[in-house]
């Protein structure tokens, strides 16, 4: 379904200068990373019917690796003749033997006429070294990956649950998803799938809104489909799982914790942040859970998720540079979503990039509310228009606005009238949260100091310091004045 074919044109790239012998594309679970090895082969026996001089010889696993091996693959460099090329390709790398019978230090090193093009996942391993090498963010799907003979191939997948869907509808899907998944193949192609033949009485409504409904839906999260995609792609070891917690109830990410994911391939060096929203979500049903507090109001469920702001929110620390770095934009609706998600019985919905109608979080439980965060009060009446005969009309809900200036009752922002229980603001030079104009918590810190078993942390956090230029391990600090949301 899915050609690759400049993904293809820029790994053959990666070794076509004679002194470019070798590439390793090191890439996570469910990135098509066999298919995609076996494209590369097409691509070279193309080649070769077109007089190219070349031969491919291809290992289904690394474990396979012996002596015998690299005794065929000298015979074949041996034979080979003047300016002929012998492409090596190896799939699952990380599962090669110790000492591999020299296999790699021969291709890598001594041989002159063997290109090695291998693929493997980040875990611990004996994966060789090698001196070109891809990550998971550079063979993930981008928009251009969408060409005809896709879009052919979906329609196709589509008409019978849709016989009426258009190219248009199509594309409109695949952007949604892409934009969930980071691009991350296997989930990005069975979300695909579950949309194209689940039935929809109008094919009109094939909008952000519409896919954002079914993909954050109880349908959507129960079925095969999901648990497939999570089963296969987001097994998250303990050592990722603490290194995310970190980060987000101590709002840095170090350069360890940034080395620890890009290591385990959930690192998106492009956009320097976690490779998917729909990754984070899987991480929050991964969290250990403390019990809910039976007590606690809805009021004390908002604070709970707003532990962690502060006006200076995010902090990375770059061991190459000297000097402040500038830092991509960051979304606090993670942070927010991450300290709710340490309770049992709070069900916190996925949220959506780029969709102007979907919503932030779904608590359910007792709550069974909707929470829409919104940033220095933009857009407050477009937001309530939402719930108040909009996409999601008659549904419990509360706004959450994020002001990053201003202080008290008389900078709560404007909303309709009667909406005070359904409109909250928090200051975050003064740590206020107001529900209308109505103080509920004179600094959410103080309410979580006087209620510990609300608290997903063990104290209560302070802006990181700037680290000492000595050490070379600089940061900036991003207002959340700013950079809420990307």
């Amino acid at each position: 379904m899915l050609q690759r074919k400049e993904l293809v044109k820029s790994i053959l790239g990666k070794v076509a200068k004679d002194d470019d012998r070798a590439v390793y594309i090191r890439a996570p679970m469910g990135c098509g990373k066999t298919t995609l090895l076996h494209l590369v082969g097409k691509e070279l026996l193309l080649r070769s019917d077109q007089a190219e001089k070349l031969k491919v010889f291809h290992i289904e696993n690394a474990a396979e690796i012996s002596v015998e091996i690299k005794a065929q693959l000298k015979s074949l460099s041996n034979s080979c003749k003047e300016g002929e090329k012998i492409y090596l390709l190896v799939d699952e790398v990380h599962h090669s033997p110790k000492g591999s019978a020299g296999v790699w230090t021969y291709v890598i090193k001594n041989s002159r006429n063997i290109k090695t093009i291998a693929f493997g996942i980040p875990e611990d391993g004996l994966s060789p070294r090698f001196y070109i090498k891809m990550f998971g963010a550079d063979v993930f799907l981008s928009e251009s990956d969408l060409d005809q003979e896709t879009i052919s191939s979906f329609l196709t997948l589509g008409k019978p649950t849709h016989p009426t869907i258009t190219v248009d509808n199509v594309r409109a899907m695949y952007k949604h998803v892409l934009s969930y998944t980071g691009g991350h193949v296997f989930p990005l192609l069975k979300m695909m799938e579950y949309l194209l033949t689940t039935p929809n009485d109008d094919i009109n409504n094939f909008n952000d809104t519409h896919f954002s409904k079914i993909l954050g839906g109880k349908e959507f999260i129960e079925s095969e489909s999901c648990k497939e995609i999570i089963q296969r792609v987001y097994s998250f070891s303990s050592e990722v799982i603490r290194t995310v917690d970190n980060i987000m109830t101590t709002s840095q990410v170090t350069a360890a914790a940034e080395s620890i994911l890009n290591y385990h391939g959930w690192w998106n060096q492009k956009t320097n942040w976690l490779i998917s929203d729909f990754m984070m979500f899987c991480l929050f049903q991964k969290i250990s859970k403390k019990p809910l507090p039976e007590d606690l109001t809805l009021d004390d469920i908002i604070a709970i998720g707003l532990q962690t702001a502060r006006p200076c929110h995010f902090f990375q620390e770059d061991p190459n540079v000297e000097g402040d770095i500038p830092h991509y934009e960051i979304s606090f609706g993670h942070f927010f979503g991450w300290n709710l998600c340490k309770y049992e019985r709070l069900y916190v919905s996925p949220r959506h990039k780029h969709n102007s109608e979907s919503i932030n979080y779904y608590i359910n439980g007792k709550y069974n509310t909707f929470i829409e965060l919104i940033l220095d009060s933009a857009h407050v009446t477009r937001h309530f228009n939402k719930f108040e005969g909009g996409a999601y009309n008659k549904s419990n809900y509360v706004i959450l606005d994020l002001k990053a200036d201003g202080t008290g009752a008389n900078d709560v922002a404007k909303y309709p009238a009667g909406k005070q229980d359904r409109f909250y603001t928090f200051f975050l030079q003064s740590n206020a949260l107001y529900k209308g104009e109505k103080l509920i918590h004179q600094g959410v810190s103080k309410f979580l100091r006087n209620n510990p078993a609300a608290s997903t942390i063990s104290k209560v956090l302070v802006p990181s310091p700037k680290v000492d230029s000595q050490k070379r391990s600089f940061g900036t600090f991003v207002r959340v004045a700013s950079r809420l949301f990307k």
